[in-house]
């Protein structure tokens, strides 16, 4: 992981997210790249072309003096942490994935602010679109959330990946911070045939042996999980296990489907207390 990836609209959510940076930064000396995507004013008046230019000058020339605030609050308190500032003219999703590509981002650190029924339908949230459409991992840090190092990280999944997609980031992440990796899978109350807990139980064993095999690195534990809702029950053994990141792969959908079910991933960026570390499949 050398390079990481931080977009930031100056709020308190976004602080959060450039200081998760930095707690990777100094573990493993990766480049921050805090970037800001705005829109410029467009006129197609010729008699207002000066006064548009000079509105577009101060305004990123207003962005870059507050990057640089940023970046020497940072800098001041972590020495030896290498920060890029960088200003994208844009949409912000667009811009987030142009720079990622730019700079060879291997990880996206977002705040995000969480949203519910209505809003969540129709406003949405930027870090939750991002996660579905990146393609690299995305971690969304949420508002309420207080630094501590992770030391027990939850994987959720129903299809047991072992290529170098969902794998990879997480030996890094866990490796980074000395944590114990958990594995889970959901199962809907009367809604999986006996042969399904069978076929999980065994996908389970073979991917704890997998991991430990290819990253030298344990699986401490891996469980099914059953309950009515999946967001309930993953809340609810997230704070037993007292996990401080959780893990998932997002999956695209067609938009049908994303109106009638929406990605659990996606769902989980909205309503989460902890990071949660999207892995694209």
């Amino acid at each position: 992981m050398k390079t990481i990836l931080v977009p930031t609209d100056f709020s308190v959510n976004a602080y959060k997210a450039l200081q998760y940076a930095v707690e990777i930064s100094k573990r493993n000396q990766a480049t921050i790249v805090l970037m800001h995507a705005c829109q410029l004013l467009e006129s197609p008046f010729v008699d207002r072309q000066a006064l548009r230019a000079a509105y577009n000058r101060n305004l990123v020339e207003e962005i870059a003096g507050e990057l640089k605030v940023w970046k020497s609050k940072v800098t001041e308190k972590a020495k030896g942490v290498k920060i890029l500032t960088r200003i994208y003219k844009g949409s912000v999703q667009k811009s987030i994935l142009q720079c990622a590509i730019e700079h060879v981002a291997d990880l996206v650190i977002m705040g995000t602010q969480g949203a519910s029924g209505l809003k969540e339908v129709v406003i949405g949230s930027t870090t939750a679109s991002l996660i579905s459409k990146s393609t690299i991992p995305v971690l969304a840090i949420p508002i309420t959330y207080q630094w501590k190092t992770p030391a027990n990280i939850l994987f959720c999944t129903k299809g047991f990946e072992t290529g170098a997609g969902p794998d990879a980031p997480l030996a890094d992440i866990a490796a980074l911070f000395s944590a114990q990796l958990h594995v889970a899978v959901f199962n809907e109350v009367d809604k999986v045939e006996i042969h399904e807990y069978l076929e999980h139980d065994t996908a389970l064993t073979d991917y704890r042996k997998s991991f430990r095999k290819k990253y030298k690195l344990p699986v401490a534990s891996a469980i099914q999980l059953e309950g009515d809702d999946f967001e309930t029950t993953l809340q609810e053994y997230v704070s037993r296990l007292d996990i401080d990141m959780l893990a998932m792969v997002p999956h695209r959908h067609g938009f049908m489907d994303r109106l009638l079910h929406r990605s659990r991933t996606r769902q989980m960026a909205y309503h989460t207390k902890i990071p949660l570390l999207a892995i694209p499949g």
